[in-house]
């Protein structure tokens, strides 16, 4: 009986770990770039990271930097006379490639798209520039309409517009994507491992 429980709850607490979705959050805005890894209720800033009071650096006698500057000179001068590496034979990784490209495709078709908001204000004074930018703009949209209608989106907020007393474009992007533990352990188990350890050889 004993066994049946410590069983059940091994299994619960392996279900709970694989059920838990990992991702990242990346938003840009006027205050600028930020990023955030998550991992299930959990999140950690990584930019911008929290600013640290620096340290005072203690003032060094002039010997030790006058014997730092010689070993730099020396480092550069052996590495100015090494060799430069040759290339290897690319069949290996056209090889790989194939493997690459199908990992890929799985990877975004696991991942969920949580949230997608892009604004795009096209702005300036000339009005002849801000239709061709606000058409060029609406072009790469429609181009990229297949590939996104593929993947599994939530919430999507896509927009375009103009705005004549704007001396500069302005745009907004937020974007949440997330995957589960269990689909990166599926996706690990469906790599073509054999390809990989020729690329090794």
């Amino acid at each position: 009986m004993t066994a049946l429980i410590v069983t059940g709850v091994i299994l619960l607490l392996l279900l709970a770990v694989a059920l838990i979705p990992l991702g990242a959050t990346a938003e840009y805005s006027s205050d600028g770039l930020m990023l955030e890894a998550l991992a299930g209720p959990v999140r950690i800033r990584l930019v911008p990271k929290s600013q640290k009071i620096p340290k005072k650096k203690k003032k060094k006698p002039a010997k030790k930097e006058k014997r730092k500057t010689e070993k730099k000179r020396k480092k550069k001068a052996d590495g100015d006379g090494a060799k430069a590496k040759k290339g290897g034979m690319p069949g290996k990784i056209l090889q790989v490639l194939p493997t690459v490209f199908q990992t890929l495709g799985r990877f975004l078709r696991s991942l969920t798209i949580r949230e997608l908001t892009v604004y795009y204000t096209v702005g300036g004074e000339d009005p002849s520039r801000t239709a061709v930018q606000y058409g060029a703009m609406y072009g790469v949209l429609q181009m990229l309409e297949p590939f996104v209608s593929r993947m599994r989106i939530i919430k999507r907020d896509i927009r375009f517009s103009c705005d004549f007393t704007c001396e500069k474009d302005d745009v907004y992007v937020k974007a949440t994507a997330v995957i589960h533990v269990w689909q990166l352990i599926y996706l690990v188990l469906k790599l073509d491992f054999r390809a990989i350890f020729r690329l090794l050889r």
